[in-house]
């Protein structure tokens, strides 16, 4: 028998005041200034950077998790998304156009969470395909990263092409949408 137990989300949306101290001036004052709904993804550099050495060591797929935060200054406002750290798939199975990621990268994740960081997204790479959701990607976006914040990353790392997904339709972050985040 199966017992089902609601638990709380293992995140928690903050306020956008506890992340404006950590942003330029510039970054700052275009959240604040910002009237749409869209999702803004704000990447570490040196987050960015880790992912991009992980993808680029071999000519097949290969990925992780992304660990974050989820910031919103009220209901109505943007959200705001933190990648903050990457969790290399360290035992994953990946082919010049296939990636199966064990369960370990999760275990290995949890690890490295703290109540101001959890798995908020994954990336992978398309080694000289380019960078699109491909509809296996679509189907692990909805299954495992279904809220509207949750993110997606694709990198072809021979073309140097990335591109970034949201949500469970997998809507693509456009660049103006992605900042780096000092």
């Amino acid at each position: 028998m199966i017992t089902w137990v609601e638990q709380e989300p293992d995140f928690q949306i903050r306020s956008l005041d506890a992340l404006l101290p950590r942003l330029g001036f510039s970054t700052a004052a275009s959240l604040w200034s910002r009237s749409d709904d869209r999702l803004l993804v704000l990447v570490d550099g040196a987050v960015r950077d880790q992912i991009e050495r992980h993808l680029s060591t071999r000519r097949i797929e290969q990925g992780g998790l992304l660990l974050g935060s989820v910031y919103r200054a009220s209901p109505s406002a943007p959200t705001v998304v933190t990648i903050e750290d990457a969790v290399a798939a360290a035992d994953a199975l990946g082919t010049g156009v296939s990636l199966t990621m064990a369960s370990k990268v999760w275990e290995d994740a949890r690890a490295r969470s703290t109540a101001q960081r959890t798995v908020i997204g994954w990336y992978h790479s398309h080694p000289d395909l380019g960078a699109f959701f491909s509809g296996t990607d679509r189907y692990t976006q909805r299954a495992f990263f279904g809220n509207a914040h949750s993110v997606g990353l694709v990198s072809d790392p021979v073309r140097k092409e990335e591109r970034w997904f949201s949500g469970p339709e997998s809507a693509e972050v456009l660049a103006g949408d992605r900042l780096l985040l000092s």
